[in-house]
């Protein structure tokens, strides 16, 4: 006697009980009653991996019910949806997705709420539409909490963490000021946190910039940054020393030498020459020795001098300084006898040529008096990024301010104090 030998979809169709219903009757009449019934009560403890048939039956019994010819039109309807989603999916993304949700979450929480009350429920359509459940319920509070005298449409009692509407005028006023165009987005918002204009953190500052447009007009291309291996403990352990050139508008080319100290950033002399020499080298790093060390002191100080290995920097001059100075000098060779790279003071060089250089007529008559604003500028009225809201002079004086975490949780409790005593026009 030969055995038949049934193809795994018929044997599927049999164990769902929706053989009927896909396939077609000639063909059920061919197989035997006996085989059929063995098909759907064959025990599944037999066979490896029986141990995953429960989750895979609950699974199953979903398809089950989907194909059930009594639901047909049902059927047919949500697996065009069901596509639907997927072509959306995949020609925009998950994530894009998401935020398509998120950008209008007032229409999605209406929508939501008037399928799932059809449904039943809104976990599944928020299931289906990808938003967690937990996202739903604060979208639909910040709904509830809609107000027309706040800048983000909410009220400020009920969400009193938010920005209030004059420290938006204060980011507008001072973000397109053309006074602190050559500042970066975080020095301005170091000056407004340092002088009480506003309470926000730095990322708020940005993510509000962008929302309002005013950090476009501001970007300047920067090349990709090497890597910095070393800090600093405290003033004046370790300073970089460099020259950078700069051509002026009337085409004549000037060599900018500078000191810069590592742990506050603040530059502790500067030169600008026509010439690249030695003696502008050392006669630049003795004026720096001059301000920042008591050269009576015994046993005499110590500095950490980082260079490149250029020959204004190397030379015989500087050396002969160096081993007759009153301050021990121990000078290394970035990326030679140091891991790291100069790239400190290399960024300084760039915040001065693309910031503050970048769009101004510059002459040969005019640079050294340009270089002495960008000096004063930088070193006494700008915060530094990597200080928050000081200046490098004002970290170079007082290393203690480099904490500004309990200055910072402060403000953000004097703002929710004063936005929960905001009068609003909706009654609260």
């Amino acid at each position: 006697m030969k055995y038949k030998c049934y193809h795994s979809c018929i044997k599927i169709c049999h164990v769902l009980g929706v053989e009927k219903q896909l396939i077609s009757p000639d063909f059920l009449e061919g197989i035997s009653p006996s085989t059929s019934h063995y098909w759907k009560s064959d025990s599944v403890e037999k066979y490896l991996g029986g141990e995953f048939s429960k989750s895979i039956d609950q699974n199953l019994g979903d398809v089950q019910t989907i194909l059930d010819h009594r639901i047909r039109k049902t059927k047919r309807v949500f697996v065009a949806i069901c596509r639907l989603q997927l072509i959306i999916l995949n020609l925009i993304g998950i994530k894009e997705f998401r935020s398509v949700m998120k950008n209008n979450r007032d229409t999605m929480v209406n929508l939501v709420g008037k399928v799932g009350s059809i449904l039943g429920g809104s976990e599944i359509v928020c299931r289906f539409l990808k938003i967690s459940h937990g996202s739903f319920k604060t979208w639909k509070r910040y709904q509830a909490y809609s107000c027309p005298s706040s800048p983000l449409r909410l009220c400020f009692k009920r969400v009193p963490n938010q920005v209030s509407f004059g420290e938006i005028s204060v980011l507008k006023r001072y973000m397109t000021d053309k006074r602190y165009f050559h500042w970066s987005a975080a020095s301005i918002w170091g000056y407004c946190f340092k002088t009480g204009k506003t309470s926000m953190a730095r990322a708020t500052w940005y993510q509000y910039a962008r929302l309002l447009g005013l950090t476009q007009a501001r970007k300047v291309y920067k090349a990709k940054r090497k890597k910095i291996s070393f800090q600093a403990l405290v003033p004046n352990q370790t300073w970089h020393m460099d020259v950078s050139y700069f051509r002026t508008v009337d085409h004549i080319q000037f060599y900018v030498y500078t000191v810069l100290d590592n742990f506050s950033r603040k530059i502790l002399a500067y030169d600008v020459t026509r010439e690249l020499s030695g003696r502008v080298r050392m006669d630049n790093l003795r004026r720096a020795i001059a301000s920042e060390f008591d050269v009576t002191l015994v046993p005499k100080p110590s500095v950490e001098l980082i260079v490149d290995g250029g020959s204004e920097n190397n030379n015989q001059t500087v050396e002969s300084f160096i081993k007759s100075s009153h301050v021990s000098i121990d000078k290394k060779i970035a990326l030679k006898d140091v891991t790291f790279s100069n790239s400190i003071i290399e960024g300084n060089f760039r915040i001065m040529k693309q910031s503050y250089f970048r769009k101004r007529q510059i002459l040969s008559e005019t640079i050294v008096q340009e270089m002495d604003f960008f000096v004063d500028d930088y070193n006494n009225h700008r915060p530094h990024y990597v200080h928050e809201i000081y200046t490098p002079s004002e970290i170079h004086l007082d290393p203690n301010l480099k904490n500004i975490r309990p200055r910072l949780k402060n403000a953000l409790k004097d703002r929710i104090a004063s936005n929960k005593k905001r009068n609003c026009i909706k009654p609260c």
